[in-house]
């Protein structure tokens, strides 16, 4: 009988040691992660642990300046963002029985990161703050900006990254150093990843609240006159059309679209007009006014067409699509970021060519080649091909300007992060002032393996 009970308090004894180890890391040392307490990131990182968003190492640290992987990044975006749709994708370093392949999955139908063209991922590849700046402008469809000229060290950026680091730069999502510096190519650290995230959340959160959403398929806006719609507008469902609207905020023609019909008639978009969905016969836009438009669809082609006294003040093409410019359309400027199509009579004031397969009935007023488009490009303006490998072989009424992409293979274009791992440089420590860009945090539901101390950057203040 003795044998038997001490054979039994060894068994629940071994029972509970394994429920114990079984737990995640994150729910034992979550308390512990002593490393954190007087940092700059301390707020956001203990906000995050409580919320169960994100978790420490089984040695009670938290590990803040350590750098961030890619598929702990996408792990933490996914779980804080609320994304859960998969889409089947294979990449050749990625096996089915990995802990972040799911995850994986899950972003690539979100569509804010891609593998490369190699057929890979880098799940373990560090993700620096340049690429992280493209993650975030792609989450929050952040049109591209020039404000990226305000950091002495990002002139020789590739393009795909400047109006990224531009744009998150004007949300006040990153931010720079005292020096005037953005560090493109440092590694974003743990901290970083949680403050940048909790700011991007943010400023998520605050556009959806007031905004006016159509998901019914119908005609919306008076018959005659104007209505004024203050705030941001989404279109979610395929055959609805606006007229004589005004909106103040931002316009999106969302994904529920499909390759369904969109007409805007009259209509004024003082803000961003995105468009994510329709198809090879879809948006019309009629007698309308649109400061910027960004077309940016996932998987397919869409095409736009103008008529009337339509006037686009900036078009950026981020996808496959025809643009169709009927006589008395004018587009000021249109950046050309991926493949594209540009039929019609209407007037293009300024283009720019940033990617492969660009076709042009007519030639604009002026045409700019992106400096960093690769020696294969060519373009095909009135049926005649032309190479503009170089600025010095550039054809008569083409320039060679500082705008550019890697060709079809630009991450502005196809939304894949570049294949760049650059060594990080060592950055200076910037003063108190200015608080450094946040970055992500590893996955929350597997803890993954300590990451390597990243080269020396800046201790940020609080």
């Amino acid at each position: 009988m003795i044998t038997k009970q001490v054979l039994l308090k060894k068994t629940i004894v071994f029972m509970l040691i394994v429920c114990l180890t079984s737990l995640p890391f994150g729910t034992i040392f979550a308390s512990k992660a002593s490393d954190i307490q007087g940092t700059w990131a301390e707020a956001q990182i203990t906000k995050w642990m409580e919320k169960g968003l994100v978790s420490g190492y089984p040695d009670g640290d938290f590990k803040p300046d350590h750098s961030i992987t890619r598929a702990e990044l996408v792990v933490l975006i996914n779980k804080s963002f609320g994304f859960v749709k998969t889409e089947e994708h294979s990449f050749k370093d990625v096996k089915a029985s990995d802990w972040y392949y799911s995850g994986l999955l899950v972003a690539n139908a979100a569509g804010y990161i891609q593998g490369y063209l190699d057929g890979s991922f880098g799940p373990n590849k560090k993700v620096t703050r340049q690429e992280f700046a493209l993650i975030i402008s792609k989450l929050l469809a952040l049109p591209s900006s020039d404000s990226t000229n305000k950091f002495i060290d990002t002139s020789a950026s590739p393009v795909w990254s400047k109006g990224a680091i531009g744009s998150v730069y004007d949300k006040g999502i990153m931010s720079g150093y005292a020096d005037n510096t953005f560090h493109p190519e440092s590694f974003a650290t743990r901290a970083e990843a949680i403050v940048i995230l909790d700011r991007s959340l943010t400023i998520k959160n605050e556009a959806s609240i007031g905004s006016l959403s159509y998901d019914i398929a119908g005609t919306y806006g008076p018959l005659t006159g104007n209505e004024k719609v203050s705030g941001d507008v989404v279109i979610n469902s395929p055959n609805v059309t606006l007229r004589n609207m005004t909106i103040t905020g931002n316009l999106l023609l969302a994904e529920g679209i499909a390759e369904g019909d969109i007409l805007l008639k009259d209509v004024t978009v003082n803000g961003i007009t995105t468009v994510k969905g329709g198809g090879a016969h879809s948006v019309q836009f009629e007698n309308v006014r649109l400061t910027s438009v960004i077309v940016d669809k996932k998987i397919g082609t869409i095409r736009i067409v103008a008529i009337g006294s339509t006037v686009i003040d900036k078009l950026q093409v981020q996808s496959a699509a025809t643009i169709e410019a009927a006589n008395g359309v004018s587009i000021q400027t249109l950046i050309l970021n991926a493949s594209t199509n540009v039929v019609g009579n209407g007037t293009i004031v300024h283009a720019i060519i940033n990617a492969l397969g660009i076709i042009m009935e007519q030639a604009p007023r002026n045409l700019e080649v992106g400096k960093d488009v690769s020696s294969n490009v060519s373009i095909t303006i009135n049926g005649v091909t032309r190479s503009v490998s170089t600025p010095t072989q550039a054809p008569a009424g083409i320039t060679s300007g500082s705008s550019g992409s890697p060709g079809g293979s630009s991450p502005g274009g196809t939304g894949t992060v570049p294949t760049v791992t650059p060594a990080p440089t060592p950055v200076t420590t910037p003063t108190p002032t200015p608080t450094p860009t946040p970055t992500p945090t590893p996955t929350p539901t597997p803890t993954p393996t300590p990451t390597p101390t990243p080269t020396p950057t800046p201790t940020p203040t609080p």
